[in-house]
C-alpha cells in the first residue's frame, strides 16, 4: 500500500513539474509596443437602453432543466427579435431543441472561410443569498454608476 502511494505522489508531482516547466516555456505571442490605441465607440442611450432591458429576462438554467422557466427564454427572444429589427433582416435563425438559438448571418463572399461567434442567453441561478444583500438585483437592468446593474 505504501509503494502505490509513492508512486501515485512521485506521478502527481512529476506531472505537476512537467505542467510548470510547459506554462513557463511556452511561446506566448508578444504584442508590440506600438499598438493602436482602441476605437472608442459612442454608445446611444437607446442601445443602453435595450441592453437594460436585456438584463431584466430571469433567463436562469439548472441542472435539471425541467427546473427552467422557458417561458422566459421564449419571451427573451422574442424581445430580441422586436428590439433589434434589422438584425433579423439580415439573419437566418433556427431552435435547436426547442431552446437553443442558431443565429446564421450569411456572408457576401461565399470564397472567405466562414467565422464563428458563440455565446450563450442563460445564467445560473443567483444562489443562495439573500436579495436584500444584493445592492441591485440580479435581474434589475438599473442604469446606475455609470453601468447597467445585473447579471
Amino acid at each position: 500500500m505504501k509503494k502505490l502511494l509513492a508512486i501515485s505522489v512521485s506521478a502527481l508531482l512529476i506531472l505537476v513539474i512537467v505542467l510548470v516547466i510547459k506554462t513557463l516555456t511556452y511561446p506566448f505571442a508578444k504584442l508590440s509596443d506600438n499598438q493602436p490605441e482602441p476605437t472608442k465607440v459612442a454608445i446611444s442611450e437607446k442601445s443602453i437602453s435595450r441592453f437594460a432591458k436585456g438584463v431584466q429576462f430571469a433567463t436562469i438554467s439548472y441542472i435539471d432543466s425541467a427546473e427552467n422557466n422557458f417561458a422566459v427564454y421564449d419571451s427573451f427572444r422574442l424581445y430580441v427579435r422586436n428590439a433589434f429589427p434589422n438584425v433579423f433582416k439580415q439573419l437566418h435563425d433556427t431552435l435547436i431543441n426547442k431552446h437553443q438559438w442558431l443565429l446564421h448571418w450569411k456572408g457576401k463572399n461565399t470564397s472567405l472561410k466562414p467565422i464563428l461567434f458563440m455565446s450563450h442567453y442563460d445564467v445560473v441561478a443567483p444562489g443562495s443569498s439573500d436579495p436584500k444583500d444584493w445592492k441591485y438585483g440580479p435581474f434589475s437592468g438599473a442604469i446606475a454608476e455609470g453601468r447597467v446593474q445585473g447579471r
